[in-house]
């Protein structure tokens, strides 16, 4: 009791102050920062963001107006190659994924050599993506096409477009091909 007596009397509220209980929640939510670890995710994720829209706008850039001939010649290398499937793979949006795990084959043919398809497969587990040259074990979902397609997706093309050449073949779970694009990266087109 000796302890309550020295207390400050209650505080009043200002004449014509309203209690808006959820007013005032949404206020503070709108000045409080996120905590740091969620800021700098956030930060890195727009970044990533934007070096991927910037290399798809060069790409597209480079590819207009281009042959498939002079497109494959330029970019049909191993390295190149190499290149843009690990960039595929680092660019793995797991949450586009809904939990899918396994193998996406990559069959690419090219009109310079005539031979057998260059094979290369990204696999996802544990949230990850790889690339590899190589076959797939056992394929979710093979896609044959062209190595000047493949740029051309890779540059942002629309996918139905390339779908509609004629040129590409899609073989298996369809429900994970529609999602391909989503899952590394791309805008979704819905």
């Amino acid at each position: 009791e000796a302890a309550l007596a020295r207390r400050d009397p209650p505080r009043s509220a200002p004449p014509g102050y309203r209690i808006d209980e959820p007013a005032e929640v949404e206020r503070a939510h709108r000045v409080s920062l996120p905590p740091p670890g969620k800021l700098l995710r956030a930060i890195r994720a727009q970044a990533r963001h934007s070096a991927r829209r910037r290399a798809m706008h060069a790409l597209a850039r480079v590819l207009d107006g281009r042959a498939d001939d002079e497109i494959e010649a330029r970019f049909g290398s191993p390295i190149v190659q190499r290149g843009l499937f690990a960039a595929m793979a680092s660019s793995f949006e797991p949450r586009y994924a809904f939990g899918f795990e396994g193998e996406i084959q990559y069959e690419l043919t090219s009109n310079r050599n005539g031979g057998a398809p260059e094979r290369w497969t990204i696999e996802i587990r544990n949230r990850r993506a790889t690339a590899h040259r190589r076959a797939a074990r056992e394929p979710a979902v093979t896609l044959r096409l062209q190595t000047a397609d493949l740029l051309r997706l890779a540059a942002g093309a629309n996918p139905g477009a390339v779908l509609l050449t004629g040129r590409t073949e899609v073989e298996g779970d369809f429900s994970v091909a529609m999602r391909l694009p989503e899952m590394f990266g791309a805008p979704s087109p819905y």
